[in-house]
C-alpha cells in the first residue's frame, strides 16, 4: 500500500513538472511564456501604407445609342435598325472602329402607355432602344466622333469614360509606393523609440480605389452644337489609382 502511494506521488510530481515545462499551469501561461510573448510584441511594428498615382488615360469608352418611337413595335424596331446602321457606318468607316470595339449593352422594344383616371392603361406607341459602348483609342477624335454619330442618328449619348486599358503596370507602381510609404512610417517609429528597423515580416494587400474620368454633363447638347466651335471636345484629365498595404517590420 505504501509503495502504491509513493508511485502515485512520483507520477503527480512528474506530471506537474511536465506541464510546467510547457508553460501551462492551471490554464494560465507561466511567467516564462508570458515574458517571451511580450518580447515578441516588443520586437516588431505594424504600419499601414498608401500609394497614389495619376495616369494619363489611353482609351475612351463612349456610351451612345438610338431611340425611336412608332405606332407599332415592328415599325419602331425597323426605324431603329435603319438609324443605327447609319451610326455604325460612321463609327466603322469614318473612324475605323473595329466591330469588336462596338458592344451592345442594351436592346429593347417597349410599349408606351397612356394613363387616365378610372380607365385601363392604353398603349399609344412603342419605343425601340439600342445602346452600345464604343472603345475609342485615339482620344483626339472622341469629340468629333460624338458629333458625327449624333448627326448620323445617335440621339442618346449617356457618358464618356476615360480610362487605362491595361491597369497591371499602374497597380504595381501604386503598390510599390504603398510599401515605401509604410517603410517610411516604420522608420520614423523605430527612430522615435530608439530602435532600428529590421527585415519585413509580412505584407498584406488592403483595399484599393480606382477612379476613371467620367464626362456626362450636357453631352447630348454638346453633340448637337456646331463641331467647329469645339463644343464636343471633352477633357480627359487623369485616372487616379490608390493601393493600401499593411506591413510588419522587425525591430532591432
Amino acid at each position: 500500500m505504501k509503495n502504491w502511494v509513493k508511485v502515485t506521488s512520483v507520477l503527480m510530481v512528474s506530471g506537474a513538472l511536465f506541464f510546467g515545462s510547457l508553460g501551462v499551469f492551471n490554464g494560465n501561461p507561466t511567467p516564462v511564456v508570458k515574458a517571451a510573448a511580450d518580447q515578441v510584441k516588443r520586437d516588431y511594428v505594424s504600419v499601414s501604407g498608401s500609394g497614389n498615382i495619376e495616369v494619363d488615360p489611353d482609351i475612351a469608352y463612349v456610351s451612345l445609342g438610338v431611340l425611336t418611337r412608332a405606332q407599332t413595335a415592328t415599325e419602331a424596331q425597323s426605324q431603329n435598325a435603319a438609324k443605327f446602321e447609319k451610326v455604325k457606318k460612321v463609327l466603322t468607316e469614318t473612324y475605323k472602329i473595329a466591330e469588336k470595339d462596338i458592344k451592345t449593352v442594351d436592346f429593347s422594344v417597349q410599349p408606351q402607355y397612356q394613363y387616365k383616371e378610372n380607365t385601363e392603361p392604353k398603349i399609344v406607341a412603342y419605343e425601340a432602344n439600342h445602346m452600345v459602348v464604343v472603345n475609342v483609342r485615339d482620344l483626339t477624335k472622341v469629340g468629333k466622333l460624338v458629333d458625327e454619330a449624333s448627326k448620323a442618328g445617335a440621339n442618346r449619348i449617356n457618358d464618356i469614360r476615360f480610362d487605362v486599358e491595361n491597369k497591371e503596370n499602374s497597380e504595381a507602381q501604386a503598390l510599390e509606393k504603398a510599401v515605401a510609404n509604410a517603410r517610411k512610417k516604420a522608420e520614423a517609429i523605430a527612430k522615435a523609440s530608439g530602435r532600428q528597423l529590421g527585415a519585413v515580416i509580412s505584407v498584406t494587400e488592403g483595399a484599393s480605389s480606382y477612379n476613371p474620368v467620367y464626362v456626362n454633363e450636357s453631352l447630348q447638347k454638346m453633340a448637337t452644337m456646331d463641331s467647329a466651335s469645339n463644343a464636343s471636345a471633352p477633357q480627359a484629365g487623369q485616372v487616379k489609382l490608390t493601393e493600401q498595404v499593411q506591413v510588419e517590420f522587425e525591430l532591432k
